[in-house]
């Protein structure tokens, strides 16, 4: 009886043990507090915009995550745009120099730039986004976009440069040793009828003279129809630039040794509809005999060669095949950017390389601008030689290359398309898009206004000096007729002297309105009337004395 009694003991000792231990172990746990969760931050409502936006629109278009993402808001102000610069013409009334006629043509030229910017599209941009993101280390996808809303989109910027997104058949066509290629659509054709219809509406003296004059004097001094030309494009151009590793050329410039760069070769390209082009250009090569004539099945081409040696391979060639027109600097160049569009040769679409610079771009745009490392490699050479040869010393050198530094082997492939949202380029390249977003903010624009400004105003200017030209002319044929009708009725003979005032009822206003300063010589009877120039005119200069034609 002892001893299982004394098991019962040892059992309940050992089983009031355990208990009291986990229950001391309890208690431990219960005095010491556990770790407190964090508490989930408030969220903060979206605040809604008081005004229209289009950042819903833009921003889902665009890349989030990445070193680069922003949103122009330019709903508010751009719509306005042409009536602000239509708004800067009340400095004309304060402008002491200006005469009543002269301030009558500013006008004009402000309703010409204010109706320009109206019927551009400029006013119908909503808003620009832009986002960069790292696809790889040192590779970056940009986004740009620039937004339209789809009931807004009548402007010129959203017909002018294609209408709808197409295949890029321009890739088709790159050799493998291409460095530097672009390719657009244009409306050539359409540029030319908004140019006429706003020149002619401008009122403007000369401008709308100019317009219907221009395609005659095209033809003039090229012996090509202009309207047969225009209807004639197809629409797109391109540029291809190829660089050959395997042949090197030795640039004569002035450095402490030959520069030997890869052997360039240039390529223009412009789709066609029919022979207009190469037919008017064979027709002008028909008379030199030097001229190497190949009329093969699907090509039509003529190589000219050049009588003087030069450093590098030069045979200016033209080109009809399939729906392109070419003209190249040597016929190399257009023979092997067919044998790759006719897949007798690898071309740089098959690249593995060339995949892989152009992964996540859309296949289909109405523009591409492809930069390659070797195109990149071939301008920095070119700048450190340039800059040790430059006076200063090689620490000069140092300093200037320091600030114009160019990536050897920097990459760029842009695709550009019209879609409905508007204008979306998508693109890679190995250069943070971050670094480069603030200055592309400042000095795109004004690049942009710059290379407008460079095109408009000199031809602006030619347009203005011209119309200067025949008024003066103009006037001295109407004091010439107004003496002639004065000698008439107040019977006056050949060598009588007349003046201004002799002429003024026979004058419209009763007074001669100068254009530009000019000096009018009535002249006696007999003698033609002339002017004198008080500034230069076309390529007249100031003191010339012009008579009437």
């Amino acid at each position: 009886m002892n001893a299982p009694n004394s098991e019962i003991r040892r059992a309940s000792t050992v089983f009031l043990a355990a208990l009291f231990l986990v229950s001391g172990c309890s208690r431990k746990k219960e005095a010491q507090p556990g770790p407190t969760a964090a508490k989930p931050q408030p969220v903060r409502p979206a605040m809604a915009s008081a005004e229209k936006t289009s950042f819903q629109e833009v921003t889902s278009q665009l890349e989030p995550g990445g070193n680069l993402f922003a949103y122009f808001g330019t709903e508010q102000w751009i719509r306005g745009a042409s009536e602000q610069v239509s708004s800067w013409r009340g400095i004309l009334q304060v402008a002491p120099v200006l005469t009543d006629d002269q301030r009558a043509e500013a006008n004009k030229g402000f309703d010409l730039a204010t109706r320009l910017i109206r019927n551009s599209g400029l006013e119908e941009i909503s808003g620009v986004g832009m986002s960069g993101i790292a696809t790889e280390k040192g590779r970056y996808r940009t986004k740009l976009l620039v937004h339209h809303y789809p009931d807004r989109k009548s402007g010129y910027l959203w017909s002018l440069f294609g209408t709808a997104p197409h295949a890029l058949d321009g890739l088709n066509q790159l050799p493998t040793t291409t460095a530097l290629s672009v390719f657009f659509d244009l409306d050539l054709r359409g540029l030319w009828a908004i140019l006429q219809r706003e020149l002619s509406a401008s009122g403007i003296a000369g401008l709308d003279e100019w317009s219907r004059g221009f395609p005659k004097e095209f033809e003039a001094k090229t012996g090509i129809n202009f309207e047969a030309l225009l209807n004639s494009l197809g629409g797109e151009f391109g540029i291809v630039l190829t660089l050959d590793d395997t042949r090197k050329v030795s640039l004569p410039l002035p450095t402490p040794r030959p520069l030997e760069i890869p052997e360039p070769r240039l390529a223009l390209v412009v789709k066609v509809k029919d022979n207009v082009l190469f037919d008017h250009l064979d027709k002008l090569l028909q008379e030199n005999p030097q001229v190497t004539r190949v009329d093969e099945e699907g090509l039509r081409m003529r190589t000219m060669p050049l009588p003087v040696p030069v450093p590098i391979p030069l045979r200016p060639s033209i080109a009809r095949a399939g729906d392109y027109f070419y003209f190249g600097s040597t016929d190399t160049v257009i023979r092997e950017m067919l044998a790759v569009r006719d897949g007798k040769q690898p071309g740089l679409k098959s690249a593995d390389e060339f995949k892989r610079m152009t992964s996540g771009v859309q296949e289909q745009g109405n523009s591409l601008v492809f930069v390659s490392p070797r195109f990149t490699r071939a301008i920095s050479e070119l700048q450190t030689a340039a800059l040790a040869a430059a006076p200063g010393g090689p620490e000069k050198a140092r300093v200037l290359q320091g600030l114009l530094a160019l990536s050897p082997d920097a990459f760029v492939y842009n695709v550009s398309a019209n879609t409905p949202d508007g204008w979306l380029t998508v693109g890679n390249g190995n250069s943070d898009p971050s670094r480069k977003a603030l200055l592309l903010a400042t000095v795109q624009p004004a690049a942009v206004v710059g290379l407008l400004a460079a095109i408009a105003i000199p031809n602006f200017v030619k347009a203005r000096q011209t119309a200067q030209y025949n008024t003066i002319v103009n006037n001295l044929r109407i004091i010439e007729g107004a003496k002639a009708q004065w000698a008439l009725e107040n019977k006056k003979g050949e060598g009588s002297p007349a003046s201004e005032q002799d002429l003024a009822q026979y004058l419209r206003g009763g007074k001669i309105n100068p254009v530009a300063g000019e000096t009018y010589h009535i002249n006696p009877v007999g003698t033609p009337p002339t002017a004198t120039l008080s500034q230069q005119i076309m390529n007249h200069p100031a003191g010339s004395v012009i008579k009437a034609q």
